[in-house]
């Protein structure tokens, strides 16, 4: 509920219609067990790392290969993890 009220009812209603003349609280208790009842449970966090894109390679050749544009060596990537 707390996320609902954060994003505002007008916010949320771009992505849940309204029903006839529902006032504000009745409509987020509405999309609130909604979601309750769809999602029972999650966690989501953000991973970030640095990835080798190739074999690996002395500091020398690393270097070499980051000061060339079409051989990077390593790959920055952020990924979003969830569990149920």
């Amino acid at each position: 509920m707390a996320r609902l009220k954060s994003a505002g009812v007008d916010k949320v209603k771009e992505h849940f219609k309204a029903e006839g003349a529902e006032k504000d609280q009745s409509y987020l208790d509405r999309v609130s067990d909604w979601i309750s009842k769809k999602f029972v449970g999650y966690s989501v966090s953000h991973v970030n790392g640095r990835y080798r894109a190739s074999e690996l390679k002395t500091v020398k050749e690393a270097a070499e290969a980051a000061s060339k544009v079409a051989g990077r060596y390593l790959v920055d990537e952020t990924t979003e993890v969830a569990s149920n």
